[in-house]
């Protein structure tokens, strides 16, 4: 397959969205339980209901239970296709994973971000 953009195999089909109006997964350890729910339900064929989820805070060992339900899931693939979505449309060549213009990736103004980002250097 050589350079050519993959996008995960996960369970997420066809209709047509729109990034703008995504429903975000807030906070980010939500986004994550519900993709290993996604996961437990594909794999195993497990109703959302019936999937217990743990987070484990590791510095504070404190633990969390979580539940997922359907709709949960239903959001989470629809930030996941937005996501794949906004990633693709700065690629002026999909299938060779070629970027567009450097001119069209917006520059963070956000010290706090960009102090943190790997692409600082772009910014500057």
């Amino acid at each position: 397959m050589g350079n050519s953009l993959m996008t995960p195999s996960l369970p997420i089909s066809g209709e047509e969205f729109s990034p703008f109006i995504l429903p975000r997964c807030l906070p980010s350890y939500t986004c994550q339980l519900s993709c290993y729910a996604m996961y437990g339900v594909e794999k195993w064929g497990v109703k959302p209901e019936k999937i217990k989820l743990f987070e484990h805070n590791l510095l504070s060992d404190q633990s969390a239970e979580f539940s997922v339900k359907a709709g949960e899931i239903d959001n989470t693939k629809a930030y996941i296709r937005g996501s794949i979505a906004d990633m693709r449309s700065l690629l002026a060549d999909i299938d060779n994973n070629v970027p567009k213009e450097e001119e069209c990736f917006r520059k963070v103004q956000d010290e706090r971000i960009r102090n943190r980002c790997n692409f600082r250097k772009v910014c500057d």
